[in-house]
């Protein structure tokens, strides 16, 4: 389907985003999608709950700035707004069934009856935008948000599942999926968990569509990889939280060092892990071998890709279900030409076939991983045909115009401009 093509079905509907925050430096596959709107001809509106995170932002995020819109919590229209909508029944019922739906986990009812009246607010104001769908960018805090608004004002919503938001945050999420006119996710594995949630009936309403990467920013330095290092470059990237599995990879870097291997690693990102990370660094005397680097624009992480020898993400599921599913990182990598080893985790397995197109270790084993980084500096045959294999599985599956092609299609079957009224 053609740009054209796009702007003619879509009618130049106005769209509302969701999101928890915006813009998070992390999350580039969001930007490229609402990039993709655009070019269709969608008209994009922000609506951010909490702000941005983050000590950097993406270049790509200037583009919306004058377009994001928050609630002004202490403002007389904010608390107006709220008294109205409680004249009616329906915003009580509504209220009754979001406490109902999250009673069962304190910190998910407090932090939703805290948006409760932020989602009252947006539904006016999209209300008085002209806001034709609602698209929610996190099944979690932003679709409960799109959910109440919907209901508040009868604009139809979607959502997008990915990751924490099914295996973590699971209160109300059956309601949210029979609610929505159709859901996004980005792979299969989110695919049938959803649907064990929801039950079979939602197989037709939920859309895998795969996040791609700009194979025009990613791409390979040249043949250096079947070259021998006399220091091996190791990269890892992403958020700083404990189901990443960075600490794994620390630990694997000081056995490495024990048996005598010359290496940099470097581990780009923040987040809360960030201090426990820098002392077991310390702990385990890799602080020469390791290190710890803040996060960067895409294009400065695309350089960092094409210098690097190998890259791992070793991923675990935490104790509270969290965990990568497709991590977009693997697939920057992957295309940027160098070798990745990443773990067993079901997300995983639908990009990395073990010994095919990358290496998968045991989530939570450092020797394990230390075997299958020694195992590659070894081998220059090996990472050839990983890094070969790894290239066509992303031109194939992953490259973004492709996918984002998916997911405009689906827009355009879902939305079309009509009259939005007040439900009461």
């Amino acid at each position: 389907m053609s740009t054209t093509g796009r702007k003619e079905h879509s009618l130049g509907a106005r769209v509302a985003i969701l999101f928890t925050r915006f813009p998070v430096w992390n999350q580039t596959f969001a930007l490229a999608d609402l990039h993709e709107l655009e070019r269709a001809g969608f008209q994009v509106e922000i609506f951010t709950l909490l702000g941005a995170r983050g000590s950097i932002q993406q270049p790509e995020a200037r583009n919306f700035a004058d377009r994001v819109h928050t609630a002004p919590l202490t403002s007389w229209p904010f608390f107006r707004e709220n008294l109205l909508a409680f004249r009616r029944p329906l915003t009580w019922r509504l209220l009754s069934k979001l406490i109902s739906g999250t009673r069962a986990d304190f910190s998910e009812l407090r932090k939703s009856l805290a948006l409760f009246p932020q989602a009252v607010y947006f539904a006016d104001l999209m209300r008085q935008r002209g806001i034709q769908h609602m698209h929610a960018g996190w099944a979690s805090y932003p679709a409960t948000v799109a959910w109440i608004a919907s209901e508040l004002t009868g604009i139809p919503f979607s959502f997008y599942a990915h990751a924490y938001d099914i295996y973590k945050v699971q209160s109300l999420l059956r309601e949210k999926i029979l609610r929505a006119q159709f859901v996004a996710t980005c792979a299969e594995t989110n695919r049938q968990a959803l649907m064990g949630l929801a039950g079979e009936w939602a197989r037709s309403k939920i859309h895998v569509h795969r996040h791609g990467v700009d194979l025009k920013r990613f791409y390979p330095a040249g043949p250096s990889i079947s070259k021998p290092q006399a220091v091996w470059k190791i990269l890892a990237c992403g958020n700083l939280v404990y189901y990443k599995g960075f600490h794994d990879l620390v630990a694997a870097c000081g056995l490495l060092q024990q048996q005598g291997y010359r290496f940099v690693c470097s581990i780009i990102g923040e987040g809360p892990a960030q201090k426990r990370l820098a002392q077991q660094i310390r702990q385990s005397d890799v602080s020469s071998r390791v290190r710890l680097l803040p996060p960067m624009s895409q294009p400065e992480l695309a350089e960092q890709y094409r210098n690097a020898d190998l890259f791992v993400h070793p991923s675990v599921v935490g104790r509270d279900g969290n965990r990568d599913v497709i991590p977009n990182v693997l697939i920057e990598a992957m295309a940027s030409g160098i070798p990745v080893i990443s773990t067993r985790l079901s997300g995983i397995q639908e990009l990395i076939q073990d010994g095919k197109n990358g290496l998968l270790v045991s989530p939570g084993d450092p020797k394990e991983l230390a075997e299958a980084i020694s195992g590659l500096m070894k081998d220059s045959q090996k990472r050839e045909q990983l890094v070969k294999a790894a290239q066509l599985t992303v031109a194939e599956a992953y490259d973004r115009p492709k996918n984002a092609e998916g997911l405009i299609r689906t827009f355009v079957t879902h939305i079309a401009p009509q009259k939005v009224s007040s439900r009461c």
